[in-house]
């Protein structure tokens, strides 16, 4: 750093040494002719030298760390490019196989489709017999409630018909008569009496 800020001010003050004899010059007129040309020339060959010395190490430092970073650098950018390449690699390959896996799943899958389309056919026709069975089992119950309805509803309405031609057809002779068969049916010995 130090010898940084040398040559900076040596770079100032040999451009203003250089600049001030070619501003004297331009005032004082011609007369110096080639001579002139000759000492820029000499001044700017002392500025590039006393640059070079003072610049040369820290120069050659900051170009040898620069090429070793570059180097660097350039390794890290292979190595990182290696990198990306064995995945690329391992990406293809794994595509390669995942084409295979899809043909494989979607065979697997249509295998697993048509099981599954079989169990729920045999599914629903077990379900359909069981809801058949229980629909004959109610038809049948529905029909003995219905025979056993109508049975009453028959013997209902017979006795109903019954009582109805007894009173109207039944005097108080059949009634007599009845009653004394009824005797004679229970005792035989009061049909012994009655003959």
């Amino acid at each position: 750093m130090k010898k940084m800020a040398v040559l900076t001010l040596a770079f100032c003050c040999m451009m203003l040494w250089v600049a001030q004899p070619a501003s004297a010059a331009e005032e004082a007129g011609p007369g110096w002719g080639i001579w002139e040309g000759i000492g820029r020339f000499i001044n700017l060959f002392i500025l590039f030298g006393v640059i070079f010395y003072f610049t040369r190490e820290p120069l050659k430092n900051f170009f040898d760390q620069r090429k070793q970073q570059i180097q660097q650098d350039i390794q890290e950018s292979r190595r990182i490019r290696e990198d990306a390449q064995q995945r690329l690699a391992t990406m293809e390959e794994k595509m390669k196989s995942l084409d295979q896996e899809l043909v494989g799943l979607r065979s697997e899958s249509e295998k697993e489709a048509r099981m599954e389309y079989r169990r729920i056919v045999e599914q629903s026709e077990r379900d359909a017999e069981k809801i058949m069975a229980a629909a004959e089992r109610e038809i049948q119950g529905l029909i003995r409630t219905a025979r056993k309805q109508l049975r009453e509803d028959a013997a209902e309405l017979s006795v109903r018909l019954a009582k109805e031609r007894l009173q109207s057809e039944f005097t108080a002779a059949d009634q007599r008569r009845v009653v004394d068969r009824f005797f004679l049916s229970i005792d035989p010995a009061a049909r012994r009496e009655s003959s």
